[in-house]
């Protein structure tokens, strides 16, 4: 009954992304950091709205940190040998 109730008052809202900050990689300076690293950015931001480019920009980041979990334990040697896939 409580799931009903709340699906008809929160039908507006929706799980899409509509907008995402991302450093503006136009304005380089030194003390600025890099603006791949974004956790270390401390330039500008720009906002992207457009869709697609906002699925080619998280596109992107998920494929910089495919990888990421290779090096740890339970991606590779024995442990991850011994659990596998």
């Amino acid at each position: 009954m409580y799931r009903k109730i709340g699906y008809r008052f929160n039908r507006s809202t929706s799980n899409t992304i509509t907008k995402l900050d991302i450093p503006d990689s136009s304005v380089i300076h030194p003390t600025f950091g890099d603006p791949k690293k974004p956790k270390t950015w401390t330039g500008p931001w720009k906002i992207m709205t457009n869709p697609k480019e906002i699925a080619k920009v998280i596109i992107s980041m998920n494929e910089s940190q495919y990888d990421q979990a290779h090096d740890t334990p339970f991606g590779s040697g024995p442990l991850a040998d011994s659990i596998g896939r």
